[in-house]
């Protein structure tokens, strides 16, 4: 079992509001350089950063994908970047990929969004169809040939945790129903 995050979320993918992937010294820097606190810091890399601080304010990725404003073409290219970069790491962890899921808000509201993240992983296996015209989910982004098969589904996350934890501990949930 692997994620791309670290101890604190900042570690791995760009969010929102999170920084992602950050060269440790820099925190240094702007310490000694600029005089910030260890919550001026803080605050930045989880509050004020991520696509929305690239973007000058965008908080909502399908309106980041479809801005022409040049901010957030950087913001959404930086977003994709780190995207591509997190499977290439998995690709050579795993030995391959059978498969990618998308599934979250901004990808079960926005299968567009999911090929543009997707473009450009041929040598991954990854092979798009044409936009799908049916909105409804799960949509398949993937073609018939490709080696890797590309889905965006709807995710319930509080049911699969329920489900996780009555499988993990399945003789105190003994008598309580299993959440489909």
């Amino acid at each position: 079992m692997d994620t791309s995050m670290g101890f604190t979320p900042n570690e791995g993918l760009l969010m929102r509001t999170r920084s992602g992937d950050v060269d440790p010294g820099l925190l240094a820097w702007l310490q000694k350089q600029e005089g910030w606190s260890p919550e001026d810091t803080d605050k930045l890399l989880n509050q004020e950063s991520g696509w929305r601080g690239l973007s000058g304010g965008v908080d909502n990725m399908a309106e980041l994908f479809a801005s022409d404003h040049p901010q957030c073409h950087l913001a959404f290219d930086l977003f994709r970047y780190r995207f591509q970069k997190t499977l290439g790491a998995y690709f050579a962890i795993l030995g391959g990929l059978d498969g990618i899921v998308l599934s979250g808000g901004v990808a079960e509201l926005n299968p567009a969004l999911c090929q543009e993240l997707l473009l450009g992983l041929s040598h991954l296996g990854v092979e798009l169809h044409a936009e799908s015209a049916n909105s409804n989910l799960p949509i398949s982004l993937s073609s018939m040939t490709s080696k890797v098969q590309c889905w965006v589904v709807a995710s319930d996350e509080a049911a699969m945790m329920l489900h996780a934890v009555q499988q993990q501990f399945s003789n105190e949930f003994s008598n309580q129903p299993v959440a489909d």
